[in-house]
């Protein structure tokens, strides 16, 4: 039986995952965003276990981070430029252009600008004063550089997601954003409503509790986090081929066997990986060439891995982001999702095994056993 190509998988997880598509960057970048990588996640597992700074200044540190990775690696267009490494210039330092740079520097600054004017300020600089009150005084009644900080903020972490996930999330986000401000606008009576000018928008958007800087952005920062970091770290250490061995052992001698060895090693790969994508290409990369050696046709091949691995983002323990929001939102602790997770996982898991078996009986299958 062939051996999982570690290297094979990540150019397939890249191929097919946007997330993974990142730019070549120069050396002295490639450096950087190591010993930076590093230290971000450091900082998350420190503070996990003496605990966290104020709410405001870890999520405002915690989309910093995330905004430097994502306009260092994350090209604005994808295409042939992206993979070339180009020579450094007056607007481009290792592979990243100057206009990128500015987003990294206006989204960190209106990522830390809540913590910086979460208190008073009042200074005087060049003859002139500048005084601010305190954000809770601010609370519906934003002055002018909240909302000129509060609109940056927005937009470039639209065109962070449009980078990392595509053009179709921020275009349903701009529509709601269109809904909210211009409701009175709508053409049908039913969606009608007052609106809200941009200075209230922005203040319900960009201030804590709500927003940006809401209940979503809190659990991503300390939990979900962690728990991802920790499922790729097991994913790259070569956890994908001991779960396709493990898998090969439990269910290859049977009637159907590869394709319920792809099916158990999907399950065994989905509680590390909580994403369809990587539990796709780390075991299938594997068992469909093998299942069709033996031969399964290629679409059902394809088939059963992908119904497989599909049920990663809800194996527990490390499911999708998604449950994490439902721990926090429902009050309950996350041993109490996973419990929960485990019978639609493993129901999923019985109806395709029983679908393979049965399939591979139609198809008078018993060779297709591994051994």
């Amino acid at each position: 039986m062939a051996e999982l190509d570690i290297e094979k998988a990540e150019e397939l997880e890249k191929k097919y995952d946007s997330g993974l598509q990142t730019r070549v960057i120069g050396p002295y970048l490639v450096k950087f965003t190591y010993y930076f990588s590093i230290l971000f996640a450091a900082y998350h597992y420190v503070t996990a276990g003496i605990g966290v700074p104020i709410d405001y200044w870890h999520m405002g540190s915690h989309m910093a981070g995330v905004m430097v990775l994502v306009f260092i690696g994350f090209p604005a267009f994808r295409g042939k430029q992206a993979g070339q490494l180009r020579s450094n210039s007056w607007w481009i330092y290792g592979n990243v252009p100057i206009w990128d740079w500015l987003l990294i520097v206006a989204g960190v600054a209106s990522a830390y600008y809540v913590g910086i004017t979460w208190y008073e300020i009042d200074f005087e600089f060049l003859g002139g004063r500048f005084q601010l009150s305190d954000q809770v005084m601010r609370q519906g009644n934003p002055a002018t550089i909240d909302v000129v900080f509060g609109t940056i903020l927005i937009v470039v972490l639209l065109e962070a997601v449009r980078r990392t996930l595509g053009i179709i999330v921020p275009i349903i986000i701009g529509m709601f954003i269109v809904y909210a401000v211009f409701g009175m606008y709508m053409p049908f009576q039913i969606l009608k409503h007052p609106g809200v000018n941009w200075e209230l928008f922005i203040n319900n958007m960009y201030f804590p509790e709500e927003g940006i800087f809401g209940v979503t952005l809190w659990i991503v920062s300390t939990v979900v986090f962690h728990f991802v970091l920790f499922g790729i770290l097991a994913q790259r250490m070569g956890l994908g081929q001991f779960f396709v061995d493990v898998a090969t052992v439990a269910a290859g001698r049977y009637t159907g066997g590869l394709a319920k060895v792809s099916v158990v090693s999907s399950a065994f790969f989905g509680t590390i990986s909580g994403s369809s994508i990587a539990n796709t290409v780390s075991t299938g990369s594997l068992t469909i060439p093998n299942m069709k050696r033996m031969g399964y046709p290629g679409h059902l091949a394809g088939g059963v891995e992908a119904a497989s691995s599909a049920g990663g983002q809800i194996t527990p323990p490390i499911m999708g982001a998604a449950a994490f929001v439902m721990a926090e939102f429902l009050a309950v602790p996350y041993t109490t999702i996973i419990l929960a997770a485990l019978v639609p996982a493993s129901m999923h898991y019985v109806g395709v095994m029983s679908i393979v078996h049965f399939k591979a009986k139609r198809l008078g299958s018993e060779r297709y056993a591994c051994f």
